[in-house]
């Protein structure tokens, strides 16, 4: 085993993990979809393909 694995931070989501432990988020919020690629709503009318 490479000896420098060692030496690595811990993984920041694990930490932040740790942090949200024991927070509960508001029942009236919705969550917010930080997700990229996710289309939503049509293409407008110039970048649609005509065929």
């Amino acid at each position: 085993m490479n000896p420098l694995l060692a030496s690595l931070q811990p993984y920041p989501f694990e930490r932040l993990r740790q942090l949200f432990s024991g927070v509960t988020p508001p029942a009236n919020r919705s969550p917010i979809s930080l997700g990229i690629g996710e289309p939503k709503h049509a293409a407008p009318a110039p970048l649609r393909r005509q065929r």
